[in-house]
């Protein structure tokens, strides 16, 4: 039999009936080019990232961060084996006999991590203070209105709009609690 006629017989272009004869793949058929897929050590049978991820029901990229070496890692392993693994750069605080990165310790505390660093960096807090404390964004809230209010401000001597700072600033300090230190900020 020629190429041509069994090109017609299975509905195939010559070129891939060539093509699969000189790779020495069956010519009938669904035929795969390219490497075998990786397999890794799941529970003692070596499977594939997205057959794994299909039994464990994560996605494939997170299935393809929990492996180590040819074996997929759960639980404790998987913990375990990135908790050492920082990087040169990385910031690592301690506090309490535990270290960890600002965002480990921003998933630990639940405080937002920019709000670690920026309480590790702008404002020079302990390590105790910079953990135990709870994130109130109110203040900031308040502050941000004043700086736009001083910003706007031009030499002016418009008492309302003076006394209005001033009770934001104190309410900023916690030196008012109640409604007249809640003054709404109008532009």
């Amino acid at each position: 039999m020629t190429v041509p006629e069994i090109a017609k017989l299975t509905g195939l272009a010559e070129a891939t009936v060539y093509r699969r004869i000189r790779l020495g793949k069956p010519i009938e058929g669904p035929c795969q080019y390219g490497p075998e897929p990786k397999r890794y050590n799941f529970r003692g049978e070596m499977l594939t990232a997205p057959e794994i991820a299909e039994r464990t029901g994560y996605s494939v990229s997170h299935v393809r961060r929990q492996i180590s070496g040819n074996t997929y890692l759960e639980g404790e392993a998987a913990r375990a084996n990135f908790d050492d693994n920082f990087h040169p750069n990385c910031v690592l605080l301690t506090y309490r006999g535990k270290t960890d990165s600002i965002s480990g310790w921003a998933r630990r505390t639940g405080i937002p991590q920019y709000v670690i660093n920026e309480r590790l960096w702008r404002k020079g807090w302990t390590i105790h203070r910079i953990l135990t404390e709870p994130n109130n964004a109110k203040p900031k809230t308040i502050r941000k209105s004043i700086n736009r209010m001083v910003q706007g401000f031009r030499a002016s001597t418009d008492r309302h709009s003076i006394i209005r700072m001033v009770k934001l600033f104190q309410a900023s300090q916690g030196n008012i609690t109640g409604k007249e230190g809640a003054a709404p900020c109008t532009r």
